[in-house]
């Protein structure tokens, strides 16, 4: 900048910009002195005036020695006062001159004071900033961990109490103890696995209610109508009186409860005891303590022999336990086919009692009566081999195996 856009600050005395309404340095309001227009004037204004000044009292000095020059009567004298004046006049001349000069010098000075004095006053100023930066930066981060521990409490504290009341409460909206109940009849009219196991819950967690399990209760409910009437009468009363007390609880194996999730259906498993004979072993096919109700097989082996009979595990069985008397070979499910074949062959037995005929020590399903009312079977000579099977007191009975041969009868016997 020239000097011509500076003025001086009556505060501190520092140059500061013409433009400027405060002092950079002090701070100084200019617009609140009484002479502000007269804040405008240059450094180079005060040297004219400094010049202007000199200049008017050589004048008067040059007046004065000419009024002495007309009254001094000694030559000498007078001669000593212009020899004076002229050396004033020309110390006048050099104080001005040197003013002039050193006004230059002044200038170069005052410029470098005011850059050394702004740059002070900037960087006083960048540091004072970069301290407000830290401290304003050290102040967002602890007010953002403050917001975010109460972000993540307040998350926490949601998803813990909030969420599972406004699931409840939407659920018991929209999955109601008669919904639940017309879901579980549709199940079984439509003998869907899939949509009973999607409301029928295991009220034993260790003994999960699947596909399986549902497919055999239904069955179950299909195939007795006495039994399916009396479950149904088990949910409308829970239903009723779920309405009036919510915290109502039913004794019976298959019940509507309510849960944070809404209403669904808890069954009962069924431990399961058998009383095994001296000379058999009796289970229940894929359970083993617990079981569902339903259509099951129960398997039968004895004296090297397997058989597999259907048995109905129901809430309503008489018999607690399944022991020996249970058991009824001529209801044993088939595994061996001998229809459709050509061999015409017969057996003979020994006694009167009712026997089943294996072939390969695999239950055809067949009494000796009607094994020989078939006619032609389907037989493999010297292949197949056939023998008795009949129901002891303490096991399975069966005769001693006989290969098929050109013959068309073989005669059996039971061997205890």
């Amino acid at each position: 900048m020239k000097d011509s856009n500076f003025k001086k600050c009556p505060n501190c005395n520092s140059f500061v910009s013409i433009e400027d309404r405060f002092c950079r340095v002090c701070g100084h309001d200019f617009s609140k002195d009484e002479d502000y227009s007269s804040e405008g004037k240059t450094f180079e204004d005060f040297l004219l005036e400094a010049s202007k000044y000199r200049s008017e009292s050589q004048i008067r000095r040059n007046k004065l020695t000419i009024d002495d020059v007309k009254s001094s009567e000694n030559n000498n004298t007078n001669y000593d006062k212009k020899i004076n004046n002229h050396n004033q006049d020309t110390t006048d001349r050099l104080s001005v001159s040197d003013i002039e000069s050193e006004s230059e010098l002044l200038k170069e000075q005052r410029k470098k004071a005011f850059e050394e004095t702004n740059n002070d006053y900037y960087n006083d100023n960048e540091y004072y900033e970069y301290e407000d930066d830290e401290k304003s930066s050290l102040f967002k981060k602890i007010l953002f961990s403050i917001v975010g521990v109460a972000l993540l409490i307040g998350i926490v504290f949601g998803i813990k109490y909030i969420k599972p009341m406004f699931q409840e409460n939407l659920a018991e909206k929209t999955i109601t103890a008669e919904s639940v109940k017309s879901k579980f009849m549709q199940s079984v009219q439509s003998k869907s696995s899939e949509q009973m196991i999607s409301i029928v819950k295991s009220s034993n967690q260790s003994v999960p209610f699947k596909n399986k399990d549902a497919d055999e209760f239904i069955s179950e409910l299909n195939s007795n109508s006495e039994y399916q009437s009396t479950i149904l009468k088990w949910l409308e009363d829970d239903e009723a009186k779920l309405k009036s007390d919510k915290s109502y609880k039913s004794n019976n194996p298959l019940k509507i409860v309510k849960g944070n999730d809404g209403y669904k259906i808890l069954i009962d498993p069924i431990k399961i005891e058998i009383e095994n004979p001296k000379n058999a072993k009796l289970s229940l096919e894929n359970a083993s303590e617990y079981a569902f109700p339903g259509k099951k097989v129960l398997l039968i082996e004895s004296n090297d022999l397997v058989m597999r009979q259907n048995y109905d595990l129901s809430f309503f069985s008489k018999n607690d336990k399944i022991n020996w008397d249970l058991v009824d070979i001529n209801k044993t499910i088939s595994d061996f086919d001998v229809t459709s074949g050509d061999k015409n062959y017969e057996i003979r037995k020994t006694i009167d009692d009712d026997c089943l005929v294996f072939v390969n020590d695999k239950n055809t399903g067949l009494t000796t009566e009607k094994f020989n009312e078939l006619g032609r079977k389907n037989l493999t000579e010297d292949k197949d081999f056939v023998r008795m099977v009949a129901k002891g007191k303490n096991g399975l009975l069966k005769s001693p195996k006989q290969t098929v041969g050109w013959e068309t009868w073989v005669r059996l016997y039971l061997k205890d």
